[in-house]
Parts: structure tokens; sequence; C-alpha cells
């Protein structure tokens, strides 16, 4: 377990814009624990997901349309079926909520379209 932590220390310091512990040669060193990490993105945090707000609009009276989402890597995040407008919460893997694809209809008939994520993690689609 404290291998896994430690991998994943030393993984925040390259990816996410911490820095590592300067010892007072001015080198620095790996921290050993997760309380010695020090993050200086202001925006960092230890989510896994993020909340992305999906709304579907029909007209009204429209036949219920068969819907699927899917994030950038094609990983399916809803399916249903829907009658008319709805909004949605959906839990999208970090890195990956910035476009979503919804498909509206099934077989051949099917529609896709990729919907883009504003900075309000909110995302627009028509059915």
């Amino acid at each position: 377990m404290q291998r896994t932590k430690l991998s994943f220390a030393i993984a925040a310091l390259g990816l996410l814009g911490a820095t590592a512990c300067v010892d007072a040669s001015g080198g620095s060193s790996v921290p050993e624990s997760l309380d010695q990490l020090e993050i200086t993105d202001p925006n960092f945090d230890f989510a896994t997901s993020r909340s992305v707000r999906l709304e579907l609009r029909a007209e009204e009276g429209a036949a219920p349309q068969a819907v699927e989402v899917t994030d950038s890597e094609g990983r399916r995040l809803m399916d249903g079926a829907f009658r008319g407008s709805a909004v949605v919460d959906l839990k999208v893997p970090v890195g990956r909520e910035s476009t979503l694809k919804l498909r509206v209809g099934n077989g051949d008939d099917a529609v896709e379209r990729a919907l883009n994520v504003d900075a309000n993690h909110r995302a627009v689609g028509d059915l």
C-alpha cells in the first residue's frame, strides 16, 4: 500500500505541476509520504471523475428516442430512452470531460454528435 501511495505521489509531481521537497543543498528529494507532497497547481484535487450536466432537448410531442452518451475515449456513460427534454448529471473521468459523444436513434438510422462541455461543466444536445 505504501508503495502505491509513493508511486502516486511521484506521478503527481511530474504530471500535475507539483514540486518536490528541496533539501538544504538545493537538490530535490522524492517525498516519502503524501503529507510531504507540495502541490502548486491551484486547480488540482484528487478527484478521478467530474460531474457534467447534460441537457437533452426535444421538440414538443416528439417520439421517444434511444440515447447513448460516451466520453472522448468511447466509454459508455449513459444509455436509455427519452420522450422529451431531460437533464442528466454524468460522472466523467478526469481528462475526458471536454467533449461527449451523443448517439440518438438505433442501428443505421442513429445520428452521432460531438458535444462540447463548457467551462461550467455543461453540455447541450438535441434529440
